[in-house]
């Protein structure tokens, strides 16, 4: 069995139940002044945020470390060209950034209430206009603090939803029938048939469906959530899901403790994520033992020491001890 990798269509079965409402309880239909709204991807969420507030030649400040193919997705959905600008922390982004101008923040691996008050305060004095990333913190949505907060689903269950606060109407192009869509569920669906039969051709074609996928996430439409794909959603069992994610991130983490080459970073379900030695010969080392470990966040952490171990509900305690046997194998412990 695989330890990594894309979500399959059947990978949530156990977390699948009716009529508990754990959707609405995770993320309410309205918080404070705002209310919910639930798009395809992180990136179409942002995108009707960003159309719904932003004027000509917008200047909108991303944290150093933010993905470029979402910003380029996101440049690609603009109706009208906005200014790019990045910034390293709040001191840089204070000397800088003007009333009206657009911030986002997000927070690496889990949420820190440290970073959201001091943006908080810079955000009263300054009064431009401040959009929350919770994509790597998505159950934290509920704390927001800005004037709008997202968050994306797909890499905590493998379904396409972004949830979106906000107190203006957004708006959208498409109602989730895209070409992304349309690949991404016939690459799960393949995942999970080739679960069943170890075929290594249907490996390999649900791998190119995935990639396929990918690059149709490049589209000039902001898509709604699929009905589908909101159906699924309000019958998943967040509070059981983010208990097993939590239960193998501190078991790995705590295995992990015994090798010195690995440094655990802050984190609690959404990744293991590690300052090891040797990153990439490692990573080979585990790729051929059927464990993918990730690259985040490369601007953030060195190039050279950065990887995310999966710890997601699909595994249980007998994968996490078996990721920390291949990495302990590697170092020779």
């Amino acid at each position: 069995m695989y330890i990594g990798g894309h979500f399959s269509s059947s990978d949530n079965e156990l977390f699948m139940s009716n009529g508990e409402n754990s959707f609405d309880r995770n993320f309410p239909l309205s918080l404070a002044e705002t209310r919910r709204f639930e798009f395809q991807t992180g990136t179409d969420s942002l995108a009707s945020i960003v159309g719904s507030v932003s004027q000509k030649k917008s200047r909108i400040f991303f944290p150093r470390y933010f993905c470029e193919d979402s910003i380029a997705r996101l440049i690609h959905k603009l109706p009208a060209a906005v200014q790019i600008y990045r910034y390293e922390n709040n001191l840089d982004v204070s000397k800088t950034i003007q009333h009206n101008d657009i911030l986002i923040t997000c927070y690496l691996n889990c949420y820190d209430p440290i970073v959201s008050d001091s943006v908080k305060k810079l955000h009263e004095q300054l009064q431009f206009i401040w959009i929350e990333d919770f994509v790597q913190s998505p159950l934290e949505i509920v704390r927001l603090q800005g004037d709008f907060a997202f968050n994306s689903l797909r890499k905590f269950l493998g379904i396409d939803v972004s949830v979106c606060y906000t107190g203006r109407q957004l708006s959208s192009d498409g109602d989730g029938n895209s070409a992304y869509y349309e690949k991404v569920q016939s690459a799960r669906l393949m995942k999970a048939n080739f679960q069943l039969s170890a075929s290594e051709s249907m490996e390999d074609q649900y791998l190119k469906l995935f990639e396929t996928a990918e690059e149709n996430l490049f589209s000039q439409a902001i898509h709604s959530a699929h009905v589908e794909h909101l159906n699924q959603i309000h019958r998943v069992n967040f509070e059981a899901a983010a208990s097993t994610r939590r239960a193998n991130h501190d078991t790995l983490k705590s295995l992990f403790s015994n090798i010195s080459q690995v440094s655990c970073l802050p984190g609690e379900y959404m990744y293991l994520m590690c300052k090891v030695e040797n990153r990439d010969a490692l990573r080979s080392h585990c790729f051929r033992h059927g464990i993918f470990p990730a690259i985040h966040w490369p601007g953030s952490i060195s190039a050279k020491e950065n990887l995310s171990f999966h710890i997601d509900q699909r595994y249980c305690k007998a994968d996490m001890n078996r990721t920390y046997n291949i990495v302990k194998e590697f170092y020779g412990c």
